[in-house]
């Protein structure tokens, strides 16, 4: 008798029962058949039997079997009544899964001698016997035909059966090309699954979403693995697989550029194929003019991805030079000059100055001199500034010689000099107190730009003299050809 719950074909002659593990109960017990008992008339011999992983039943025989029940995808629902007989039950016999007639119209076939086996992948193999020469064969078959001309043949034949299952299918979205550091959003489009395990292939945790999105953060090629289960049923399976192209992203070196105010400014970058700037400008290298420290951005591509960079553009105030007004001196004066506004000094011509690389030189110059300075802050900006230091020259026949001078690199009354105006000729000497002579000049005037007609450094013998107190001699010869003479002290001071 049939237990509840099961698939049964009561009054039928053919029982599947499942006992306990101790053969001591049934578990559960079923009929199948076309609802009539076994007879001589109606008799069926089973052939194979097995229970798959998934616990469901096989079993195949063949005899009198009009009136089987048969699934609607069957591979032979119609019978002449002596065909094989294939069925298979779902777990604990629950369910009618797939039952067909198998066999050729109007002859006989029978299992005598021959195998029937099931594996437990659902895949049942017959060898069998058969009389007719019709028995139904697949396209290309070894022996299509009965060979012994009537008499019994073998007859061998596979059915496939698979309930429905699980097919597991993704696709990546947008598409499966992305660039680093990018995601990957899946689109699960598997049927009839219950549990999903995601592999994306790079290392990370695997993911049990139905539809995860995965972060890539290598460049590099990845198989992504979708595994679609059925855990409602018994833990059917399918697998897919995705190929996932990261593509690196474009290695970015951008440089900017620091200018003075008024200056261009040259940005570059590289590591792509095109460069698109925030100004709109494109190509790796690009010259703006801005007036105070600006931030570009440039965006670097290479085919598919893309990078944003910025980059400054650093505006350093210019220096801005100041030198005093212009000063008038006599020959043979020293003026300060003063200039500001750098970190370094450089004066220009350097005759005349007791420094040129300093903001604060002393002027001697012999006749009248436009002096420039050029001052540079610590960013390199520069400015210039520029001052004229008059020369007064003495008028003819005022013949000067200063009593005092003192060589001591000062740059203030350095020289004793002879100063005056319209002398043609002159002779100059100085002597010690021990009459000794240290100095002489003869001649005509110095070249221009010195400081007076003819100067004596405090040298005697290449060696700079001590304080003391000397006498000179001089004459003088005018344009106009009248003489002068003049002698007098003269203190060297140090």
């Amino acid at each position: 008798t049939p237990t509840a719950g099961v698939y049964a074909n009561p009054g039928s002659g053919q029982f599947i029962s499942k006992l306990t593990p101790s053969l001591n109960a049934i578990v559960y017990a079923t009929v199948l058949g076309n609802g009539t008992p076994n007879t001589l008339s109606n008799q069926f011999s089973p052939s194979a039997f097995m229970v798959d992983v998934c616990e469901n039943i096989y079993a195949s025989g063949w005899g009198l079997t009009n009136s089987y029940p048969v699934s609607a995808n069957a591979v032979q629902s119609t019978t002449d009544g002596e065909d094989f007989y294939l069925i298979v039950l779902g777990k604990n016999a629950g369910t009618l899964i797939y039952a067909t007639y198998y066999g050729e119209n109007g002859e006989w076939e029978h299992v005598d001698g021959g195998t029937s086996r099931f594996d437990k992948k659902g895949q049942i193999y017959q060898s069998v016997c058969t009389i007719g020469t019709a028995f139904p064969v697949t396209p290309g078959a070894f022996s299509p035909n009965n060979k012994t001309g009537g008499d019994y043949d073998i007859a061998v034949f596979k059915i496939d059966f698979q309930s429905v299952g699980v097919t597991a299918q993704a696709q990546a979205s947008p598409n499966d090309t992305i660039c680093g550091g990018g995601s990957v959003s899946f689109v699960n489009t598997s049927v009839n699954a219950v549990d999903y395990i995601w592999n994306f292939g790079d290392g990370g945790p695997v993911s049990s979403a139905s539809a995860p999105t995965h972060a890539y953060t290598s460049s590099g090629t990845y198989t992504a693995t979708l595994v679609a289960i059925d855990s409602s049923g018994c833990n059917v399976a399918d697998t897919f697989f995705l190929i996932i192209t990261v593509l690196p992203q474009p290695l970015t070196v951008a440089t900017g550029d620091t200018i003075c105010q008024g200056e261009t400014a040259t940005l570059l970058a590289s590591g792509g194929n095109t460069y698109q700037w925030s100004n709109g400008a494109t190509g790796s290298a690009i010259t703006v003019n801005p007036t105070v420290t600006t931030s570009y951005t440039v965006t670097v591509s290479n085919s598919m991805c893309m990078n944003d960079t910025a980059v400054m553009a650093i505006v350093t105030p210019s220096s801005v030079a100041a030198a005093y007004s212009n000063v008038t001196i006599t020959q043979g004066q020293s003026a300060s000059l003063s200039a500001t506004g750098g970190g370094t000094y450089s004066w220009s011509p350097s005759s005349g100055l007791s420094c040129t690389d300093c903001p604060d030189p002393i002027a001697s110059p012999g006749q009248t001199t436009f002096y420039c300075v050029f001052v540079t802050n610590a960013a390199g900006c520069s400015d210039s500034a520029c001052v004229t230091v008059n020369v007064e020259i003495p008028p003819c026949g005022d013949i000067f010689v200063p009593n005092v001078f003192s060589p001591n690199n000062d740059g203030a009354n350095e020289l004793e000099c002879v100063l005056g105006g319209c002398i043609k000729e002159l002779q100059f000497i100085i002597y010690n107190r021990w009459g000794e002579k240290v100095f002489e000049t003869t001649g005509s005037p110095l070249p221009s730009g010195g400081p007076g007609w003819a100067c004596w450094d405090g040298t005697y013998k290449g060696k700079l003299m001590n304080t003391a107190v000397f006498v000179y001699y001089l004459d003088v010869t005018l344009t106009s050809g009248e003489k002068v003479s003049k002698k007098g002290n003269v203190s060297l001071m140090r």
